[in-house]
């Protein structure tokens, strides 16, 4: 058996954000990942796949907590949310 460590990287998407610029950034985010050859599933898909080994979670800044459930695997989590800094 190869010691073949794979590149591949299963991500998925969790929570709603009402900020375009949040789905913007998401949609962007997504697209580069998927370039780099790493997998979407889709969030209600994921019972039926592969571990996902990345979330991106889309909160409004108000409510950032975790939404993503992760069956005692090793998954990291990025919230992505807009805020505004004061000037």
């Amino acid at each position: 058996m190869s010691n073949i460590i794979s590149s591949e990287l299963n991500f998925t998407t969790a929570g709603e954000s009402g900020s375009a610029l949040v789905s913007w950034f998401a949609q962007g985010l997504i697209a580069a990942l998927g370039r780099h050859g790493h997998k979407l599933q889709e969030p209600a898909a994921s019972d039926q796949h592969p571990p996902v080994h990345l979330v991106l979670n889309l909160r409004d800044i108000d409510r950032p907590r975790p939404i993503y459930r992760r069956r005692s695997c090793a998954t990291g989590s990025i919230t992505v949310s807009r805020t505004v800094f004061p000037s």
